[in-house]
């Protein structure tokens, strides 16, 4: 597993849960568990060029998405912009199609 060390440890202070889908779908340990590994760098299951992209988003601004599996299986997906003080937690397809409205 590719880990980085953090800079700046309150460079995300909140992860924030938008909706009741995802509260319903994730339990606490598999946010806190993705949670702390996205304030390590450690963008998850993405591809090599995304994790890339992240890691230039990182240091010159820019939107970070981390891909994580849940114990149960799920996969959800933390996404900010750097510098930013709050991450959303989406599951597949809402991000999508909240942006496309």
């Amino acid at each position: 597993m590719r880990k980085h060390s953090i800079n700046d440890p309150a460079y995300f202070s909140q992860i924030v849960v938008i909706n009741a889908r995802e509260c319903e779908a994730l339990d606490k340990h598999d946010l806190k568990t993705a949670a702390s590994r996205f304030l390590s760098c450690d963008w998850g299951e993405v591809s090599e060029s995304l994790w890339r992209q992240n890691d230039e988003a990182y240091k010159a601004g820019g939107q970070i998405i981390g891909r994580y599996i849940s114990i149960n299986g799920e996969l959800f997906q933390i996404i900010s912009e750097a510098g930013k003080e709050e991450a959303k937690v989406f599951l597949p397809g809402y991000y999508k199609k909240k942006r496309a409205c």
